[in-house]
């Protein structure tokens, strides 16, 4: 079987992928933590369920930052959804890939829906296994107390890299002895206990269900029935918040989606993958909206006369420009006295955020900040529309100056230790339905 491992550059460091096959149709394998792109492929049942993917496109494996043949995350970038999101833009970037289905087990669920709803163009279905939006219980939705999920995760880490690992991650194999030999191997070849229990206790944190509305490619939920670390219920609760989401569930408690009842597994995916589209024709994405609005800058024009006030105005707007840029974002537009841009991940937004304050702050102005994460259209102009973009604008009508207001889906899409969010109470947005709870946003550092 082809498939030799190659690299490409996400920052400075490197991420390690693999293609095998060749097809119409791309299949992007991503396994989260429990991958080794080398080490894996040794195992025969895993190489079985590889060759059954290639009768069906071109399949692409890659190890994402902190895994496997990858490098580990650097220490200045947080190892959030976000981070694991740009690996797999990165890795399609580097495989030409314009067309592809996401197959996403266990820890990297998460990061695929959020990629789907944001990268409409690039994926044309998902197959989400064994996985969950959220892996913490809620009011509405099912899952582990954080006390149940804090010690499942502590017993995987005392575990992790031995033997007896595999009677937790894959039961129906404990008495093959040369697979309990090889899978310690390959956990202790695809990342330390500490990382793994550092990574997981981010992923505890996540949660993607304000996204699931804006997954709008076919989708697929395969659960196992007897899975104790994510329950069949939280699988069938993720189907129900994805729009035509198709829920298959198979016999066995394993977490490898290649370990127990492979031939069910594979055979439901060829199924769906049979009727993968040929693309994506929606225009609506799932993005996060940065509203910015000089304080006083109707006071502050008649005080500086219409030239200098021009000059000012137009300084504003290349730092805009060059802070959007510096963060990934699309500038819209500029508003006159404020900026609209858009940013795949949210956490950029927020950096971009505080960026652009700082260097206003540098021209004598004060800025206050909206941010809000929902689905945008983007029209044929460029410019972009939606409840999304109005809502941003409302939240930033309510920040004081100098301040960085956010909506509570940036709270629940936002992971790592980068940023605080303080609660700044609940408040009718004008013309918007409800109340909607606002956080001020800080800086960790």
């Amino acid at each position: 079987m082809d498939g030799d491992v190659e690299f490409t550059t996400v920052g400075s460091a490197r991420v390690g992928f693999a293609v095998h096959g060749t097809g119409d149709l791309d299949i992007v394998y991503a396994a989260g933590l429990s991958s080794h792109l080398d080490v894996t492929m040794e195992q025969p049942r895993y190489r079985r369920y590889i060759e059954e993917l290639m009768a069906y496109g071109r399949v692409i494996r890659f190890d994402r930052r902190g895994t496997g043949v990858s490098d580990a995350v650097p220490h200045d970038v947080e190892p959030t959804w976000e981070t694991w999101a740009d690996d797999l833009a990165a890795v399609l970037e580097a495989t030409s890939s314009t067309r592809a289905v996401v197959i996403a087990t266990n820890d990297a669920g998460p990061a695929a829906m959020l990629f789907a709803a944001t990268h409409p163009e690039l994926i044309v279905g998902l197959v989400l296994f064994n996985t969950t939006a959220r892996f913490l219980a809620d009011d509405d939705y099912p899952g582990h107390t954080a006390e149940t999920a804090d010690f499942v995760v502590q017993v995987l880490q005392d575990t992790w890299g031995s033997e007896s690992s595999v009677a937790i991650v894959a039961p129906s194999l404990v008495s093959d002895a040369p697979f309990c030999r090889w899978y310690a191997r390959f956990q202790r070849s695809a990342c330390s206990p500490g990382e793994f229990a550092q990574s997981m206790r981010r992923v505890l944190n996540m949660d993607s269900r304000a996204v699931l509305p804006e997954v709008h490619c076919p989708t697929l939920v395969l659960h196992r029935k007897e899975y104790f670390t994510v329950p069949i219920e939280q699988g069938e609760a993720l189907a129900s918040l994805i729009p035509g989401a198709e829920l298959a569930t198979v016999p066995g408690g394993d977490a490898p989606i290649w370990a127990q009842n492979m031939q069910e597994s594979t055979e439901r995916i060829g199924a769906f993958l049979g009727r993968a589209p040929a693309s994506q024709p929606d225009n609506r994405v799932f993005s996060t909206v940065l509203f910015t609005d000089i304080v006083e800058s109707t006071q502050a024009a008649v005080e500086m006369g219409d030239h200098r006030w021009r000059q000012m105005i137009d300084a504003y707007d290349a730092v805009a420009h060059d802070a959007v840029e510096n963060h990934d974002g699309r500038f819209i537009k500029a508003t006159g006295d404020g900026t609209l841009a858009t940013f795949d991940r949210p956490t950029r937004a927020l950096q971009c955020a505080y960026e652009l304050s700082e260097r206003a702050a540098s021209l004598g102005l004060l800025l206050r900040s909206g941010v809000h994460s929902g689905p945008i259209a983007i029209r044929e102009d460029g410019d972009i529309s939606g409840v999304a973009v109005h809502a941003a604008a409302r939240v930033r009508d309510m920040a004081h100056a100098n301040e960085v207001l956010t909506s509570e889906v940036l709270v629940d899409l936002v992971t790592g230790d980068d940023f605080e969010f303080s609660p700044r109470g609940e408040h009718e947005l004008r013309g918007l339905d409800g109340t909607w709870p606002l956080y001020a946003v800080a800086p960790t550092s």
